[in-house]
């Protein structure tokens, strides 16, 4: 490697990649000339992302016809294309097509109504889905289970009626199980599309093989001979755990057919036992939770991100996207359980970054970041993923940028950006997006189209350049970080609240965001290199002397943000790395619980 000669005339590999969004007519003769812009500007490899306003439906023969057209197209121009694996997002829906041929596959939630009943008060209240059980929480945090209610049946709906005869005011928690409800923008937006509601169940194998034999399956039939070279990769976008949030008085939490006898086989016990215990602070609680979330996280990243990662793997693919709510840890948790044993599956793991806000400004100067208002959270995200990267050995990491910024963006916004992403080892700028069309309603839709309806347009090569020589300095460097920052997934698991919003959060959960977004921007604002160590990858670390040894990095210093919930096992591990001459500093509050059974804490 010539480093200067190769900075100077980087590889095309290392120029942003944009969506080319498709969003009208597809006319060849148009998307020709749009291709071809794009190599004017710079432009070597786009991802095509059907997009609201297609007037081509999705995965039909016609879909297919003009797919055909930009590959042959492509590989006349030397370009590459990198597949999207959806209609808009978020991935999972095949354009509604999949949930309405196989209904099956849609998203289920654990649905708790709460109610505050009075003793002696009678109820009549509806429900939907199917009833699983009915517990009664006691004034002394005490659970009785509910079996002499009846259920009356109409052609409108299911209601249950019960009278409160246990000789003393009680929260009534009425648990069930039922489809996922809603319109996500993977099924709307198109003349094509009909509003089908709900989402893919994540968290079912089979289902995610149906979705994969949708899209994924019939992308290798047709073009197969080209993956790995022409196409070089896919792109999931935002899956999750669940993205039901429930109604007013009710609390959700992802589920699966078959939840209850795989947490039984797993951990010991019946989760229907305790599932108060997901949702209040009685009994065993932090074991309950940390459990609950251990395994449904682990079953999403084995069910979709492990899947998706072997399905590529097989067909020589890279598999990239990112993840939803990666800012906040209360999202985080919600929504992904840990997005780094989800992460790890990517070849090229990613998050995005949509608005004009970095990390390194002081304060907000256009709009928030997800769920706050406190854009150092967008310093954890970045980390959050670079890490991933470093400890899976990832050299690209991939980011989603502009997409929200607002029709005023300027070549500063964009260089400015870059340089925060890179600084903190984003690598692979993923520009959002290239408009085949904004007529009609599609310019408000869009929010942001970065092509030639930008005035700035025809200078786009010199971003382009400029980025491609930052990506590649950024990819072929190394870094050599001291210092391990405990990312705090036991606290997560152990202390999630579903009755609470980011908004919202109770007094430890304030602390545990604010150490980790505080600790974060300290040691960036001090140039401090360092690394999210995650607990799995803790746990596998050997111990030399006084160093910390991952596969890729050798850690001295470990620092615990307000860590309040530590396992056993980790704690013995951080203990041997004390004794053996490693530095632990821990900022704010100390760990004080442990989700273990019949182990002290306090006692280390």
């Amino acid at each position: 490697m010539d480093l200067k000669k190769d900075f100077i005339n980087p590889s095309s590999r290392y120029r942003p990649v944009p969506w080319w969004c498709w969003n009208g007519d597809m006319n060849e003769e148009e998307m020709e000339w749009q291709m071809r812009e794009f190599l004017d500007k710079g432009i070597f490899e786009v991802f095509i992302q059907p997009l609201f306003g297609l007037e081509v439906e999705y995965l039909s023969d016609k879909w297919w016809d003009k797919f055909n057209f930009a590959i042959k197209k492509a590989k006349e121009l030397g370009m590459r294309i990198w597949l999207y694996d959806e209609y808009n997002w978020p991935s999972g829906t095949c354009g509604g097509f999949l949930l309405r041929d196989e209904p099956w596959v849609r998203n289920v939630v654990l649905i708790s109504e709460i109610l505050k009943i009075k003793r002696g008060e009678s109820i009549d209240v509806d429900f939907e889905g199917g009833l699983l059980l009915i517990k009664a929480l006691l004034e002394n945090g005490k659970v009785k289970d509910i079996d002499d209610y009846s259920i009356k049946k109409n052609s409108k709906a299911k209601r249950i009626l019960w009278q409160n005869n246990l000789d003393q005011d009680c929260t009534l928690l009425i648990f069930t199980k039922r489809v996922a409800k809603g319109v996500l923008p993977s099924c709307t937006g198109s003349f094509w599309t009909w509003d089908q509601q709900g989402y893919l169940n994540t968290l079912d194998p089979r289902a995610v093989k149906a979705f994969l034999n949708y899209t994924y399956k019939e992308y290798a039939k047709r073009f197969g001979s080209y993956f790995g070279k022409l196409i070089p990769g896919i792109f999931t976008d935002e899956p999750c755990l669940s993205l039901e949030s429930g109604k007013e008085g009710e609390i959700c939490l992802p589920f699966t057919h078959g939840l209850f006898e795989i947490f039984r086989k797993r951990k010991g016990y019946d989760l229907k036992d305790k599932l108060q215990e997901l949702i209040f602070n009685v009994g065993d609680y932090l074991r309950v939770r940390y459990d609950y979330w251990s395994l449904v996280t682990e079953i999403f990243s084995n069910s979709y991100c492990k899947q998706i990662h072997e399905w590529c793997d097989k067909h020589h693919l890279n598999f990239t996207g990112h993840f939803v709510e990666g800012e906040t840890l209360y999202g985080s948790t919600r929504y992904n359980g840990d997005i780094y044993q989800s992460a790890k599956w990517m070849h090229i793991p990613g998050m995005d970054l949509l608005r004009k806000n970095t990390g390194y400004l002081r304060k907000s100067t256009s709009y928030s970041v997800p769920s706050s208002s406190d854009i150092r959270l967008l310093n954890v995200n970045a980390k959050l993923i670079s890490s991933t990267a470093i400890h899976n050995d990832s050299r690209r990491v991939l980011c989603e940028a502009f997409g929200l910024t607002g029709w005023d963006l300027t070549m500063e916004d964009m260089k400015r950006i870059t340089d925060w992403l890179c600084a903190l080892g984003i690598n692979l700028i993923n520009v959002n997006k290239l408009l085949y069309t904004v007529k009609g309603f599609r310019k408000r839709y869009a929010s942001v189209d970065i092509f030639f309806t930008i005035p700035w347009w025809k200078y786009y090569r010199l971003y382009s350049d400029y980025a491609a020589r930052l990506c590649f300095m950024s990819s072929v460097g190394k870094t050599q970080s001291k210092i391990a920052v405990l990312y705090p997934t036991s606290s997560a698991w152990s202390m999630f609240d579903p009755k609470i919003r980011n908004s919202n959060l109770d007094p430890v959960w304030q602390i545990m965001q604010e150490t980790l977004a505080s600790v974060t921007e300290t040691l960036l604002r001090k140039h401090w290199s360092f690394d999210y160590l995650f607990e799995e990858v803790l746990l596998k670390a050997k111990i030399d002397r006084s160093h910390l040894l991952t596969n890729k990095v050798n850690y001295s210093v470990l620092i615990l943000p307000s860590t309040v919930t530590l396992k056993k096992e980790l704690c013995e591990k951080i203990e041997m790395f004390i004794n053996k001459g490693g530095k632990v500093i821990t900022v704010d509050l100390l760990p004080f619980q442990s989700p273990d059974k019949n182990w002290n804490i306090k006692e280390k």
